[in-house]
Order: C-alpha cells, then sequence, then structure tokens
C-alpha cells in the first residue's frame, strides 16, 4: 500500500516540475495540428521538434490517481477532502472536517 503513495507522489512531483515546459511544448505542437504553422515554413520544424520532446518525456501519458492522503486508497475518493469516503465518515463523526455535519432523520 505505501509503495503506491510513494509512487504517486513521484509521479506528482514530476508532473508539477515540467507542467510549465509541457503545456509550451503542447501548445506549440497543436498550431501544427490546427494548420496555423505551414509544413513549409521553418516554424514546422519547430512543432516537429516540439512533439518530438513530447513524446520523449516518459510522464507525458502518466495518470495522476486520487489517492487518500491518510491511507493511500485509490477508489472513493473525495476531491474537496482528498481523503477516501471511509476517512470522510470518520473524520465528520470526529467533527475534525469543517463544514461537514451528520444527517440524521
Amino acid at each position: 500500500m505505501r509503495s503506491s503513495v510513494t509512487i504517486d507522489q513521484k509521479h506528482r512531483n514530476h508532473v508539477m516540475k515540467t507542467e510549465k515546459s509541457y503545456l509550451i511544448l503542447k501548445a506549440i505542437s497543436q498550431h501544427q495540428n490546427d494548420g496555423l504553422v505551414g509544413k513549409s515554413s521553418p516554424q514546422g520544424s519547430i512543432a516537429d521538434a516540439a512533439s518530438i520532446l513530447l513524446d520523449r518525456n516518459p510522464f507525458t501519458r502518466t495518470k495522476i490517481r486520487r489517492r487518500c492522503v491518510v491511507t493511500g486508497r485509490g477508489k472513493g475518493v473525495y476531491r474537496r477532502f482528498k481523503r477516501s469516503r471511509i476517512k470522510v465518515r470518520e473524520g465528520a463523526l470526529r467533527g475534525h472536517l469543517a463544514c461537514v455535519r451528520k444527517v440524521s432523520f
């Protein structure tokens, strides 16, 4: 369980570091696909180089999964709290989560 949390954290850190350059390269390569940059122009070679750099990045296709920050559970995670449904329920019952109350009829 801990190894999946460690791997996920490693992917998140790397994506945070390379996000800006990734978005720039993606925008450059998108211009070629949109037809804004011609293939005969020198800018076409820039777009080709950008797409090659995108392909070389191993984390380009990495999917960041939402995981519980407490347990590492991968399913049933609330985005707002970054916790699994089980830990959200426990925290709400103890009063540790702000603006959350138990609903009872």
